[in-house]
């Protein structure tokens, strides 16, 4: 690579410094889901991947997919990065999703249910006061 002059190799390092500050962060969100993934979270209950560790299973799976597209479409190392870590967060709303009952069995909790009643008064509220 060549340079012409000092702001060519500013701008390089500057946009160097955004790549790998980006790879932290998203080292950082990786180091949670490896966490969250790895406990015996089911997929879901009723549906696929539906038993205990089913989540960890799943999202190999997905990721599998994604690698094979990723090689078939000739993806750079970025973009497939990009793609592999999308498909490792794409569950990421589970959390929390489910819970045992008083038998150990994964049941559904109302943590989803709290969210979106927590986003409705919010559009209500910004809704009356935008009239």
């Amino acid at each position: 690579m060549t340079f012409e002059n000092k702001e060519e190799v500013k701008e390089y390092l500057r946009e160097k410094k955004r790549y790998f500050h980006t790879r932290l962060d998203k080292l950082n969100l990786l180091t949670k889901m490896v966490y969250f993934i790895s406990s015996t979270y089911p997929a879901s209950i009723k549906h696929h991947h539906a038993y205990d560790c089913g989540l960890v299973k799943h999202t190999y799976e997905v990721m599998k997919i994604c690698e094979s597209i990723a090689d078939t479409m000739g993806f750079t190392f970025e973009e497939k990065d990009d793609l592999l870590f999308l498909a490792l967060i794409h569950d990421l709303g589970k959390m929390n999703e489910y819970g045992r009952d008083e038998e150990g069995k994964w049941v559904k909790t109302d943590f989803g249910s709290h969210i979106i009643s927590r986003s409705e008064e919010r559009f209500s509220r910004n809704a009356e006061t935008d009239l």
